[in-house]
């Protein structure tokens, strides 16, 4: 069993990333450091069945780039290594029709998923991924695709813990137990309220068959029927 920490801030877009030696690039490091080194050193290892994105080669570096355009569709990858150098670069396409472009010219976006998903697709079943907002520098339906990916991450075997201030993320997760993609019982919600807050510090939410929530307490993930009922002229 392995453990995986990946932080709120992960590593952002650069001109070159280092390329850690194999025994030394065995995860993708709290900010994402060491995921092209995980990726490039991996890049032909199978990919289980189970999690495998069906239609492309079940390896590595194609599972992530599989993976990646479900996020954004047309995204390829491309990681060639500096020529005697400790380091590779990082090509992005995020249409068929484009050539590669290097991550300072693309959107925030793929860098910041790109080591999720190299971490997911290179877990193994009984792993640990632990995550920070995951939903960072995407558009809301990316964040709610992230919540899906989640969840199919977790019917892999793999336990996923994620802290989130998203309500597409949760979305996202809900309609995968509505969909059949994982099951209730694999899902468990914790809300923490502020201890200086009344009632109870910690509430744990139960979800049905049907993505639905037996309880919404105040504060979580309500704010935009708050505003949505206020532009209505339906409360304060």
């Amino acid at each position: 069993m392995r453990l995986t920490y990946i932080t709120a801030e992960r590593l952002g877009s650069r001109e070159i990333y280092p390329l850690d030696d194999p025994q030394t690039a065995t995860m993708v490091g709290p900010v994402g450091e060491h995921a092209l080194s995980l990726l490039h050193w991996g890049r032909d290892e199978p990919v289980p069945d189970g999690f495998a994105v069906e239609g492309g080669p079940k390896t590595r570096l194609r599972q992530v780039e599989a993976q990646m355009r479900l996020f954004f569709p047309g995204c390829a990858l491309e990681i060639p290594q500096v020529p005697q150098a400790n380091a590779v670069t990082l090509g992005l396409r995020t249409s068929d029709d484009t050539g590669f472009h290097r991550p300072i010219h693309i959107g925030f976006g793929l860098t910041q998923v790109l080591p999720i998903v190299i971490a997911a697709v290179s877990a193994s079943k009984g792993d640990i991924l632990l995550i920070e907002n995951p939903e960072v520098h995407l558009h809301p339906a990316g964040q709610a695709h992230m919540g899906r990916f989640l969840a199919d991450v977790a019917r892999a075997g793999i336990q996923v813990i994620v802290e989130t201030h998203s309500d597409h993320v949760l979305n996202g997760i809900r309609r995968s137990v509505k969909a059949g993609g994982i099951s209730p019982e694999q899902v468990a919600l914790y809300f923490f309220r502020s201890r200086t807050e009344n009632g109870a510090q910690v509430t744990s939410p139960q979800i049905d068959g049907a993505g639905n929530l037996d309880a919404w307490p105040n504060g979580f993930f309500d704010q935009f029927d708050k505003d949505v009922n206020y532009l209505a002229g339906w409360g304060e």
